[in-house]
């Protein structure tokens, strides 16, 4: 199900075939939609992990970030890699021409490419990470038919999701003394659940899940 991306505060409303983003709507066909230096992506299907969508994660003692793990084929994953590689080279060059004319090359040398947002579990499926901190608000959530999911459903691992995000530039703090890093991040827009696990609900027996979604059952790969 298209939708349309309102910028500004980020708000999300049905609009078929149609994107919104500062004032300008496009048309979402292609799934990249670049405006403004914005590009917001959406994701192939892939399973669920780990996911903090309902209330932040908190357990690093900050104010919190929503997040969640996507398990993507290697074939799925090649693109969403490519993007965030790209995002995070341009800055980190950008990053190190900066601290070296307007503090000292001393300091640039403390700046280190950060770790991407994915990893690979073999050679055959890939993990990503894609975060929103908490004063954002929470990410928009919606079933495969694009209806709004009600807070009351809790998405659990073992979900089959796709997830709209975009790319964005990340700096740890600037700390005169200390190693730093410079790269990538998966900024986490939208959840659209395919195949819902329900946390707040035992698993249902029927052949039949709920409106706009599938039943799915679930093992964590190792």
């Amino acid at each position: 199900m298209d939708h349309a991306l309102n910028a500004g505060p980020l708000r999300v409303t049905p609009i078929r075939s149609l994107v919104t983003v500062n004032d300008t709507q496009l048309n979402i066909t292609n799934p990249t939609v670049q405006t403004y230096n914005r590009t917001i992506l959406t994701t192939p299907e892939g399973m669920c992990l780990s996911p903090h969508l309902e209330f932040p994660d908190t357990s690093k003692g900050t104010a919190g970030t929503y997040s969640l793990e996507l398990l993507l084929t290697a074939e799925d994953s090649q693109s969403i890699i490519a993007n965030a590689d790209a995002v995070a080279d341009q800055f980190y060059r950008k990053r190190l021409d900066i601290e070296q004319f307007t503090i000292s090359p001393e300091h640039a040398a403390r700046l280190k490419p950060a770790r991407p947002p994915y990893r690979w579990l073999g050679d055959k499926s890939c993990y990503f990470t894609f975060m929103r901190p908490a004063g954002m608000g929470p990410p928009r959530r919606v079933d495969s038919e694009g209806t709004i999911i009600r807070r009351s459903v809790g998405i659990a691992e073992g979900s089959r999701v796709s997830v709209t995000y975009e790319v964005v530039e990340y700096c740890s703090p600037l700390l005169m003394d200390r190693r730093r890093f410079a790269g990538s991040r998966l900024r986490l827009i939208q959840v659209q659940v395919h195949s819902l696990v329900n946390r707040n609900e035992a698993p249902r027996r029927s052949a039949s899940g709920p409106r706009g979604f599938q039943p799915s059952s679930f093992s964590r790969p190792c």
